[in-house]
């Protein structure tokens, strides 16, 4: 069996959600009004992970104090002014030895847990340096699972394009798993988007 850790990215500044941090307001329909962050959290309850990394961008950020409480272990990137790609080497570099690496976005609360439960399964069943990522309607979202193959060029990645780039240049070992699921396509940047509709 392939062992799989996760690195959630919650470094970000909010920018565009306004003058509070998006990660801390509440979701407001179906979620017992849960915080955005604490709700993607528990999109990954799943035992199956070896290791659960939440990304911060300073230590003291309530967001800290939320994962903690869930069990994730916390790591700071001093650097994340620079863009997502810092923060996810951060994370990838905080990890032990591991088969592969979810991804997963703090902002994006709606995923559903046979969702992530499927990707595992797929990253299970999949060759071994193939990446796995669900797809909506022909839409690829989030989360993505990196093969050990991959960590290296991730642990490098330094501009605001995360992971994507990448993905891009590996078309030819990337899976599309398809899932009935909007969620892997929704993030929050606005008030409006705290309502699931």
């Amino acid at each position: 069996m392939k062992t799989l850790s996760i690195v959630m990215l919650a470094a970000g500044f909010s920018r565009r959600f306004g003058s509070n941090d998006k990660l801390l307001a509440k979701l407001t329909k179906d979620r017992d009004e849960q915080t955005v962050l604490g709700s993607s959290l528990s999109s990954f309850d799943q035992k199956s992970f070896k290791e659960k990394i939440l990304v911060v961008n300073d230590t003291r950020h309530p967001a800290s104090a939320i994962g903690t409480e869930k069990g994730w272990t916390i790591v700071e990137n001093k650097r994340a002014s620079i863009g997502m790609g810092s923060s996810l080497a951060a994370g990838v570099n905080a990890i032990a030895t591991c088969d592969g690496l979810m991804i997963a976005l703090a902002d994006m609360p709606f995923i559903q847990t046979d969702t992530v439960e499927f990707l595992i399964s797929c990253f299970h069943n999949a060759p071994k340096d193939t990446i796995v990522a669900p797809a909506y309607h022909e839409k690829r979202g989030h989360p993505v699972i990196f093969p050990s193959f991959f960590f290296s060029m991730l642990m490098k990645l330094k501009s605001d394009q995360g992971a994507r780039q990448i993905i891009d240049a590996s078309m030819d070992q990337l899976t599309l798993a398809p899932v009935n699921d909007r969620g892997v396509c929704r993030d929050i940047d606005s008030r409006e988007d705290l309502a699931w509709d």
